[in-house]
């Protein structure tokens, strides 16, 4: 199913995803992934800030690429595309929030699925419905999550929002993270053996991790969660405490 991720015509300046159908000796021919009714070109002197001999040596068909717009007819419905004016920060940025948008379309569909719609009512329903009132469909989809109440005034039906968030909360699985700290503790007290276990039991409770030995003095604290930087602030805080009484610690990668 062939659907606008976006609406109306790209802009210039706009960095759009687009697949190669073919490629001449002067110009890759491109389909704009966004856009799906719309075709672009890039002209040979558009590829790279080099002299390009052959096009064939840096465009391939089939292959996705990031671009830039440099010019739009609205008449005929095309669109000149540049890939040598587009930065490699901007890649990185522009496929990531393509692949936010392929991720919320597939959602949807699969909500629509849900609903029993057919694919013209589905692709009615993105794209005049939705991005009539949001430029992204990630950008839905979180307010779906954030704020859904806003969403009424929008006339976007509550089967649809229900059947979304039925689908979201169900795919969303927290990534868990286990942090490794090395501890090092010694004692010389007469009682030292059972003062470091103490400690060591002490630190296991407060922070909910698990102590392995690895060899007197050194022992490795290990802890599980979602949020790796939030913990190991807070585990910080703990063995910061202990500091007055010999423990050193770090943090491995």
């Amino acid at each position: 199913m062939k659907v606008r991720l976006k609406k109306g015509l790209p802009k210039y300046g706009e960095l759009v995803v687009c697949t190669v159908k073919r490629v001449t000796p002067f110009a890759a021919w491109v389909r704009l992934d966004e856009y799906p009714e719309l075709e672009g070109m890039i002209h040979v002197s558009e590829v790279a800030g080099k002299i390009v001999r052959d096009i064939r040596n840096y465009i391939k068909e089939g292959k996705m690429y990031i671009a830039k717009v440099i010019r739009v007819d609205k008449k005929k419905g095309m669109v000149d595309l540049s890939l040598k004016r587009v930065a490699p920060y901007e890649k990185k940025e522009k496929m990531n929030e393509f692949k936010l948008e392929k991720r919320a379309l597939a959602i949807i569909v699969q909500a629509g699925k849900k609903l029993k719609k057919n694919e013209e009512e589905i692709k009615d329903f993105i794209e005049n419905v939705l991005l009539e009132n949001f430029s992204k469909l990630d950008a839905f989809l979180k307010k779906i999550i954030d704020n859904p109440e806003k969403l009424k005034d929008l006339k976007i039906g509550q089967n649809w929002i229900d059947a979304i968030y039925e689908i979201i909360t169900k795919s969303i699985k927290e990534k868990e993270f286990t942090l490794k700290i090395d501890l090092i503790l010694q004692s010389y007290d007469w009682n030292g053996i059972e003062k470091i276990k103490e400690i060591l039991s002490e630190i296991e409770k407060r922070t909910n991790g698990k102590i392995k030995y690895i060899s007197a003095p050194l022992y490795r604290l290990e802890v599980k969660t979602t949020d790796a930087r939030k913990e190991s602030t807070k585990i910080k805080k703990i063995l910061e405490g202990y500091s007055k009484i010999g423990l050193e610690y770090r943090f491995l990668e």
